[in-house]
């Protein structure tokens, strides 16, 4: 078996439906996922959060108070210069 693979799911975000779609609850690598409550079930897996949806995120928490969360407009410009420098 090849040491990466990835699992594209598509469909709605409960549990079952992710098992349904691939991704086995045994699963004990990397899920990289956005915040659905559908993957919590998957105690094994290591949850790492989407770099998009961080940005995103980042960008609601500044966009609330600019003056008050520079610090998420540094991180996310931190973080897209790290990208880019790959």
């Amino acid at each position: 078996m090849p040491d990466y693979l990835t699992v594209m799911h598509v469909g709605d975000r409960s549990a079952a439906t992710i098992d349904a779609g691939g991704v086995r609850p045994t699963f004990t690598g990397v899920l990289v996922r956005d915040g659905y409550g559908g993957y919590a079930h998957l105690t094994g897996a290591l949850h790492a959060w989407c770099g998009a949806h961080l940005l995103g995120d980042l960008r609601q928490i500044h966009d609330s108070d600019p003056p008050g969360q520079v610090w998420a407009d540094a991180l996310a410009t931190t973080l897209l210069d790290a990208h880019h420098a790959v």
